[in-house]
Formats: structure tokens, C-alpha cells, sequence
């Protein structure tokens, strides 16, 4: 069986998803690993969910579906033919949300164009009109 891929690293975490990026095991247990499971829970949970509905063979991962503000941990296990190998340790906490002064606009034209709705779509969202 292969050893434990590397500790996950989190990044590019925004509201809904983040990625996950890992080193492969030291040990591959004499056949190369063929795929990596991704696991995610959050902080305050016992309960793994596994985020992959197939095995992945890069060494990177978009978890995805994630709730807005909660903290969530990822381990990742290797497979290969002979079987998968013990969890990484776990990545360090990282909360889904978008990062600070990210902002998605929509503009909608409702009349001239110097008359439109403006609205920042972020956590604290405002709604701006413009005036005539």
C-alpha cells in the first residue's frame, strides 16, 4: 500500500470552494498510485464527507458546495492497486469566504445609461441607484 500523501495546502477560498493542493506519498508501496480520495469536514464536526465522487490523479483538488462561513479541514488518502494508504495529516483550517475587497458587480441597464442599478454582491452587500 502507498504511505500518506503530504500535508494539504489550502488556497484561492472564496464563498463556495477552495483548493486543495498535496505532495504525493514518499512511499508509493512498490506500484504507482493510481488516484487520491478527498475528504473534507468541518472544524467542529467529527463526520468526514468525502469531496470527490472519483478517484483524482493530479495533486490538486477545487472542493466545491461548501457552505459560506463555516471552517472546514481536508485530508487526502492515496490509492493504488494493492490498496489506499492511511489519510495525510490534516490541512490547516480555512473558512469559505470570499477574500476581502473581492467584489462581483452586476450592472443593470434599466434606461439611458446614465440610469442603471448597481449591486455589489458581496457578504455586505449595497444597493446603489444611480441618479438623473
Amino acid at each position: 500500500m502507498p504511505g500518506a500523501p503530504g500535508r494539504p495546502t489550502i488556497f484561492d477560498v472564496s464563498r463556495d470552494g477552495m483548493t486543495v493542493a498535496w505532495n504525493p506519498p514518499e512511499e508509493d508501496g512498490v506500484l504507482e498510485v493510481s488516484g487520491y480520495i478527498i475528504e473534507r469536514k468541518e472544524v467542529r464536526s467529527e463526520r468526514w464527507v468525502r469531496a470527490n465522487k472519483n478517484p483524482v490523479t493530479m495533486t490538486r483538488y477545487r472542493s466545491t458546495d461548501l457552505i459560506e462561513g463555516l471552517e472546514y479541514e481536508h485530508r487526502i488518502t492515496a490509492i493504488n492497486a494493492r490498496g489506499q494508504s492511511k489519510p495525510s495529516p490534516l490541512s490547516k483550517p480555512a473558512v469559505a469566504t470570499d477574500p476581502i475587497g473581492k467584489r462581483q458587480t452586476q450592472c443593470c441597464e434599466t434606461g439611458p445609461h446614465r440610469r442603471g442599478v448597481h449591486q455589489n454582491l458581496s457578504k455586505q452587500s449595497m444597493l446603489l441607484r444611480s441618479l438623473r
